[in-house]
C-alpha cells in the first residue's frame, strides 16, 4: 500500500486532534494540561480526562479513518480504469511450442475476443479460430493466468522433445512466465492445466 495512504490520515489525525484540543481546552478535569491524553491512565491523579480530550480523539480518529477510506476508494477506481483500458488491447498471450520443429499453438485475447492459431509444422499454414468470451469467462482466464505467472520459477526439464511455454499478460502491468524444455504442460501444475482446458473449452465447446 502506498505511503500516502498512511501519511495523509496521520496528518489529518494530528491536525484535528491537537487543533480541537486547543479550541476545546482539552486536558484533565481539574484543568491540568497533560501530554498523555489518549493513553490509558492519563489524568489519573487529576480527576480523569476532560471532555475536550475525548471529543478531540474521537473526531480525529473518525476523520482520519474517513480520509483513508476516500484514498482507498479513489485508488481502486483508478486501478479499475487502468484495467479496463488495458483490456482494449491484446492483454493475454499464451504460446506453446513443441521443440524443435513440431506443432505450435498460440492463444491470444484482445478485449473479449479469444483467438487460437495452430501450426502442425514449422512451415505450414496456421489454422485459426476466434470466439467471443464473456466478462465472467475473461475474469476466470485472467485469474488462472495470474496463478500460473505467480510461480517464482519455471522448471527446466531436459527432454528430448520438450515443450516451451510462454505466457504474457498486460493489464496495467506486464506479467510474464516462461518454461523451456518441459515434458508437457501438466509439469507446470494445476493452474496451467486449468488454463489450457478453459481456453480450449471456449474455442471448441463440442470437442
Amino acid at each position: 500500500m502506498k505511503k500516502r495512504f498512511w501519511l495523509v490520515p496521520g496528518i489529518v489525525f494530528v491536525t484535528v486532534f491537537f487543533g480541537m484540543k486547543a479550541l476545546l481546552g482539552g486536558g484533565c478535569s481539574d484543568g491540568w494540561q497533560s501530554s498523555s491524553i489518549g493513553i490509558q491512565g492519563a489524568c489519573s491523579h487529576h480527576g480523569g480526562v476532560g471532555g475536550g480530550g475525548g471529543i478531540s480523539l474521537i473526531c480525529a480518529l473518525a476523520l482520519a479513518g474517513y480520509s483513508f477510506y476516500r484514498l482507498d476508494k479513489a485508488e481502486a477506481k483508478k486501478n479499475r480504469r487502468i484495467h479496463e483500458s488495458s483490456k482494449q488491447n491484446e492483454w493475454f498471450r499464451l504460446d506453446l511450442t513443441s521443440a524443435p520443429f513440431n506443432p505450435q499453438e498460440h492463444y491470444s485475447i484482445k478485449g473479449n475476443a479469444l483467438s487460437h492459431a495452430y501450426l502442425p509444422s514449422i512451415d505450414s499454414k496456421p489454422e485459426s479460430l476466434t470466439v467471443t468470451i464473456s466478462d465472467t469467462d475473461s475474469t476466470k482466464i485472467e485469474k488462472l493466468a495470474r496463478a500460473l505467472s505467480s510461480h517464482s520459477y519455471a522448471p527446466d526439464m531436459l527432454a528430448l522433445d520438450g515443450l516451451n511455454v510462454s505466457l504474457t499478460m498486460n493489464i496495467g502491468e506486464i506479467t510474464s512466465f516462461q518454461a523451456h524444455q518441459i515434458s508437457d504442460i501438466s509439469s507446470l501444475g494445476n493452474a496451467a492445466i486449468s488454463l489450457k482446458e478453459t481456453l480450449d473449452k471456449h474455442l471448441y465447446p463440442n470437442a
